[in-house]
């Protein structure tokens, strides 16, 4: 995926040359919050389809993409790391002890601090390359400096993220809670990493999963898109 993206800086950077675009023109990027069992998966992917369908001559550099675990395994590789490494990150849980003792005399320990600044590094990359939609990993916060962006959280009532996580995965809805609760609190914990701000001031719009199907939320946010002319 970096090979992807390297790509589409020399694309851009080569555009900007030709056509005489403004210097400093990031972006444009889509970040999707989302609570658990919310099928942001699916709305990305499907939103991905629909904004490259807006371009009559779409090159593979000029499609919109998303993304989401290619960040971990991106910003493993920039650390020359398993991802295993650094996966404790991505999941908002404190290194044990010991193996953060033991680590420290070997060449291959790295700091939190060195983990959480390269994947704000690999993030921001994607997002200022453009046509990007990121899906969670804090995606929102660490790109709101961007003009060219729009941000969405998806929710839904615990219930109803309860049935739809469990049918989709066929679990039973005892274990298909436990699962919810622990992710959302993962994720909130992971934020933090990153800003002291949880609230929801930095979102363009919320929908409500239980009361809009995804394609009636993908037309929303393709609404805003052309709106503030991302595509």
């Amino acid at each position: 995926m970096i090979d992807l993206i390297l790509s589409k800086y020399l694309y851009n950077l080569n555009c900007k040359k030709t056509n005489n675009y403004v210097k400093n023109k990031l972006g444009p990027v889509i970040t999707i919050s989302r609570e658990c069992g919310c099928n942001a998966s699916v709305i990305a992917n499907k939103l991905s389809l629909e904004l490259s369908k807006q371009k009559k001559h779409v090159s593979n550099v000029e499609k919109w993409i998303w993304i989401n675990k290619e960040i971990l395994s991106d910003s493993a590789k920039k650390l020359n790391v398993h991802p295993h490494k650094i996966e404790h990150i991505f999941k908002a849980e404190e290194k044990p002890f010991l193996e953060d003792i033991v680590s420290s005399f070997f060449n291959s320990y790295i700091s939190e601090s060195i983990i959480k600044k390269t994947i704000t590094d690999i993030i921001k990359l994607y997002a200022e390359n453009g046509n990007v939609i990121i899906v969670g990993r804090a995606g929102s916060v660490i790109t709101e400096y961007l003009p060219d962006s729009i941000h969405i959280k998806l929710i839904a009532p615990l219930t109803w993220r309860v049935d739809n996580f469990s049918k989709k995965n066929n679990l039973p809805a005892k274990e298909a809670k436990k699962i919810i609760l622990n992710t959302d609190k993962n994720r909130e914990n992971f934020i933090k990493f990153f800003t002291k701000n949880t609230d929801n001031e930095n979102y363009h719009a919320i929908f409500n999963c239980s009361k809009l199907s995804i394609d009636e939320i993908i037309k929303q946010i393709l609404f805003l898109a052309k709106q503030k002319k991302l595509c």
